[in-house]
């Protein structure tokens, strides 16, 4: 599930990319696995995809503890308590800053 940043919009578009990409990822990993774009609000978006979905166990992912918008509003700890499902929670690696581009080498 990928919350939409703020409704249907320009989002949506770059919203169902990031969706293909991560089921493209996991499946390549042997995982199986099912997305929706869902609701702006993440836990409004978990729980209607706990309802349109058979779910055994619920991942969330979310941005380094400093800068999470959904831990701050406990997102992990009440879907663990409202849906009774295994709710396990992954941290994103900080983004490297990206890498200069290599000088060409000189030709003669």
């Amino acid at each position: 599930m990928v919350p939409q940043p703020h409704g249907q919009g320009d989002a949506a578009p770059a919203a169902r990319a990031r969706l293909n990409a991560t089921l493209r990822r996991f499946r390549e990993e042997g995982l199986v696995c099912a997305g929706m774009i869902g609701d702006p609000d993440p836990y409004d978006a978990a729980r209607n995809a706990l309802e349109s979905f058979r779910v055994n166990d619920v991942v969330v992912s979310t941005l380094p503890t400093t800068r999470s918008g959904w831990l701050r509003a406990d997102l992990v700890e009440r879907l663990r308590e409202d849906t009774g499902k295994p709710v396990e929670h992954v941290e994103a690696a900080e983004e490297a800053e990206p890498a200069e581009p290599a000088e060409p080498a000189a030709t003669q």
